[in-house]
């Protein structure tokens, strides 16, 4: 499942990244997720999830997973 919020985004930028090794001394919190999950899952989660736009023109909200 995908992140929903900017904050959802951010803590799994920083499990994705100590996943990766590139974050020194992380929290206790981003350290016990980045234990219980794999990398590729880490990485997957980071993408947001489905927006809706509203489109003017034919009045109606537009997923950006319908394209």
């Amino acid at each position: 499942m995908p992140a929903v919020s900017k904050a959802q985004q951010r803590f799994m930028g920083m499990v994705y990244a100590t996943k990766k090794g590139e974050m020194t001394n992380p929290s206790p919190e981003v350290s016990k997720a980045a234990a219980s999950m794999k990398k590729s899952d880490a990485k997957d989660r980071l993408r947001p999830g489905e927006v809706k736009k509203f489109d003017k023109k034919s009045g109606k909200y537009i997923s950006n997973k319908d394209s």
